[in-house]
């Protein structure tokens, strides 16, 4: 799977550096999202449609770095009450934070920008709470996940954050279904 993976990117990359839409060796920016007619339509399938020209990089939560250096906050809805909570994502270890995430982030499309985003959407506006038996809860979401050829998944996304301290423990996306026309 993940030799099967490399050879993918390894095409798309070839085929961006082709078309002239990637930024060659010594590019100091990242291109903006080429345009539709740009891109092959073996290719299209690959863009998100919503996803920003210039992508988010990862953490630097690298070897040595402390387990509660702040890799990012969110804006979260409160539970049954009106108004926001400050949560936080860290850099933390395997049991909680960024760390944690790696495992997860490599089954969702897009990477950690598009992860870091629907983190940020399912705090914002939960469509389910879900109590846990820590006193914490599940929130979750549906997240649609544009594409070029016509057609959108709609993801579910579950984010449980600490409710006393606003820590994020962990966050991850199921895959569901898939819908055969333009992104509403």
């Amino acid at each position: 799977m993940r030799n099967l993976r490399r050879a993918m990117t390894a095409g798309i990359l070839a085929a961006l550096l082709a078309t002239g839409t990637a930024a060659g060796a010594g590019a100091t920016r990242f291109p903006a999202r080429p345009a539709q007619s740009d891109i092959t339509p073996a290719l299209r399938s690959w863009y998100v449609a919503s996803s920003p020209g210039i992508p988010a990089a990862a953490p630097g939560c690298g070897k040595g770095v402390l387990v509660r250096k702040v890799v990012a906050k969110y804006k979260a809805k409160k539970y049954q009450g009106g108004g926001y909570r400050t949560d936080i994502l860290y850099c933390g270890n395997a049991k909680y934070g960024y760390r944690h995430l790696l495992g997860h982030i490599k089954h969702y499309f897009g990477g950690w920008s598009n992860f870091s985003f629907s983190i940020a959407q399912t705090l914002k506006k939960p469509a389910g709470f879900v109590a846990q038996k820590n006193g914490n809860f599940l929130e979750s979401a549906p997240i649609l996940q544009c594409f070029y050829a016509g057609y959108y998944i709609i993801w579910t996304f579950f984010v449980v954050p600490r409710i006393k301290t606003g820590d994020i423990v962990t966050a991850y996306g199921r895959e569901g279904k898939r819908v055969n026309q333009s992104c509403p």
